[in-house]
């Protein structure tokens, strides 16, 4: 942990150096990312067999040469953009804001939020990929830096190599640079795996938080210590959960719709359908000629299949029998607010039973869960985004305390000299002694005593 000033504060942030003057910073990577991104490749091609330690890295290094980096979506990056000290004239808010216009420019998918001190920056690895490809391209047209992507750039070395084999082989990336003991995970805690039903596992969540610590400086020289926090909705934009999904196709169909996500799905082009493995709607389970038929359907799908494999026809045509049935795996990274819309949408009454019964639901009571007990280790709602909400409040209790003095000054001036036979005030002015009984001198202030 460095420091940084920041204002007439220093804040401790995470991979900084002292002497550094980077605008950039690479807070958070994704706990695991390479084995998560392995088990979500391997999903594809259901070759689970051949997970080994370490057999992420030479799996990765060869899905990035050969150019199908969708699996490694399944990742989370988070950066933290330094806003200017008041002393700092070379990078003022607005020449801040252009080059964060050309950061989201270049990839509209990264997740931006604000905070009294600093920006905060989040996408996978592929967006941060993109992002670099695009600014170099347009680097080469116009001549032009841009500090916050040169620093994000520079921070590709501390990551592992095989992330970046072919920026390396294109010249965008500089193979010497690369650490020899790079950066792999975050310091934070993620949770476990767990497994919420047969359908549903949660494999990864994020613990991103910013509880920054810092110490403002008075004019006495006194420090006094304070926090930085991001509020949990701003949170939910930058922590991403991955779950592993096991539902029959046309519920995998459905979930896919949400698009602010990202998925991996076992191949049936690649991985030959063996055994009658469907799911069979409980309503049909429930009518004995609707079952019957329905399994005869299934029976003669699956028949029909190992026919045409036989003939040679390839898997990729010959899965054109199969049904909607047919069960499947399907691995989901999204960030926690796309999860919450995720629920919403599919919890609701209106949904299918299945997506709704089997998978929003427990999802949903998992993350119901899980936040409240974020907010009990973090000391709830008092410390959760409270920099701005401390600072109004102490503005308005010194506008407070201003309009009191100020009162009390007046009077002090109308009373002065008036008062020379003692404490009674000069009611010249108008001013009535008020009543004792209520406060408020309402009319009731004072009531006879009844006879």
């Amino acid at each position: 942990m460095a420091l940084v000033n920041l204002y007439d504060s220093v804040i401790k942030f995470p991979g900084q150096t002292e002497k550094s003057n980077n605008m950039a910073y690479l807070t958070y990577i994704t706990r695991n990312a390479g084995s998560i991104i392995e088990y979500a490749g391997r999903t594809c091609y259901r070759s689970f067999n051949n997970i080994k330690t370490d057999s992420y890295k030479t799996f990765i290094s060869g899905i990035v040469k050969s150019g199908h980096e969708s699996v490694i979506e399944h990742s989370n990056l988070v950066y933290v953009i330094l806003k200017p000290n008041n002393k700092d004239i070379h990078n003022d808010s607005n020449t801040i804001n252009r080059y964060l216009i050309n950061v989201m420019m270049y990839n509209g998918l990264l997740r931006l939020s604000e905070n009294q001190a600093f920006y905060t920056i989040s996408g996978n690895m592929r967006m941060f990929k993109d992002l670099i490809r695009e600014y170099v391209k347009i680097k080469a047209l116009n001549n032009k830096n841009n500090p916050i992507l040169e620093d994000i750039l520079n921070s590709f070395y501390t990551l592992p190599e095989y992330f970046f084999i072919d920026m390396i082989n294109s010249g965008i990336l500089d193979k010497a640079k690369f650490k020899l003991n790079p950066r792999i995970v975050d310091s934070s805690n993620a949770t476990n795996s767990r497994v919420l039903n047969e359908y549903v596992t949660i494999v990864n969540i994020d613990n991103f938080s910013f509880k920054v610590k810092g110490f403002t400086v008075n004019k006495n020289g006194d420090s006094q210590a304070h926090r930085i926090s991001i509020p949990p909705a701003v949170l939910k934009r930058h922590n991403r959960m991955t779950v592993v999904i096991n539902a029959p196709r046309y519920i995998t169909h459905q979930i896919v719709r949400h698009r602010l996500a990202s998925y991996s799905q076992a191949s049936q082009r690649y991985c030959l359908e063996g055994g009658l493995n469907v799911y069979v709607p409980e309503d049909v389970k429930a009518n004995p000629a609707a079952n019957a038929t329905a399994n005869m359907l299934f029976n003669n799908a699956l028949q029909s299949y190992s026919s045409l494999i036989d003939m040679g026809i390839k898997k990729e045509d010959a899965r054109a029998v199969l049904t909607n049935a047919q069960m499947s795996t399907l691995v989901m990274t999204a960030t926690l607010e796309e999860f919450d819309h995720f629920t919403n949408v599919r919890a609701d009454k209106a949904a299918q039973n299945f997506i709704r019964d089997m998978i929003a639901i427990p999802i949903k009571n998992f993350l119901d869960k899980y936040y409240a007990e974020q907010l009990r280790h973090n000391g709830g709602d008092k410390d959760t985004g409270s920099v701005e909400r401390k600072e109004k409040y102490q503005r308005k209790q010194q506008s407070k305390i201003k309009a009191s003095n100020k009162n009390y000054h007046n009077n002090g001036k109308k009373h002065q000299g008036n008062n020379k036979g003692g404490n009674k005030p000069n009611n010249k002015q108008g001013n009535k002694p008020r009543k004792p009984g209520n406060s408020q001198g309402g009319k009731n202030y004072h009531k006879k005593p009844n006879k």
